[in-house]
């Protein structure tokens, strides 16, 4: 169900031309076919956690950039 609405999600914003969104949106897609290659089909909380470990990801490179003056 998740995995669906990433993908809608990330339809509408292409078709809205919206960048960042898009940018985004695909990598978390990326992300969520990568997992269930891996694991096979994913639910809703396998997802979550997936998605929590993008975002942790992107927070950590942000703060390293931050302290590297970047």
């Amino acid at each position: 169900m998740l995995f669906r609405s990433v993908e809608l999600d990330l339809r509408t914003a292409r078709l809205a031309r919206d960048g960042e969104r898009v940018s985004a949106l695909s990598m978390l897609l990326a992300a969520l076919k990568d997992a269930e290659k891996s694991a096979g089909a994913l639910d809703d909380a396998a997802a979550i956690q997936v998605l929590t470990r993008e975002r942790k990801k992107r927070v950590e490179a942000a703060e390293s950039f931050r302290e590297g003056g970047r």
